[in-house]
């Protein structure tokens, strides 16, 4: 009775967090992808290990502007790291790194 009917319920809540986090993850994908097919390269890696990268400013479907690493090889691509441009570290352009004073 009822310790079969706990565990269907926690079975039955942890099933919908495993949903939630999926659903999270798909829309951080589609996402992501929006910005690499649509976003302007703004810095490039050609030395960068074990494949070459690039920095891309892109705009997200909310409006939100952000930089993606992402790394390329053989056809696959990479993603390294996505991140909300901080006007502390760049130009209003969101393009242009500013520069360290001394």
């Amino acid at each position: 009775g009822y310790a079969a009917d706990t565990g269907m319920q926690k079975s039955a809540a942890n099933l919908e967090k495993q949903k939630k986090v999926f659903d999270f993850f798909l829309f951080f994908v589609i996402i992501i992808l929006g910005v690499i097919n649509n976003g302007e390269i703004i810095e490039q890696y050609p030395d960068d290990y074990p494949f070459p990268s690039c920095l891309i400013l892109g705009i997200t479907i909310n409006g939100e502007y952000v930089h993606v690493v992402v790394s390329m090889d053989e056809g696959k691509i990479y993603l390294i790291t996505a991140y909300k441009p901080s006007l502390d570290k760049w130009e209003s352009n969101l393009k242009t790194r500013k520069r360290v004073s001394q």
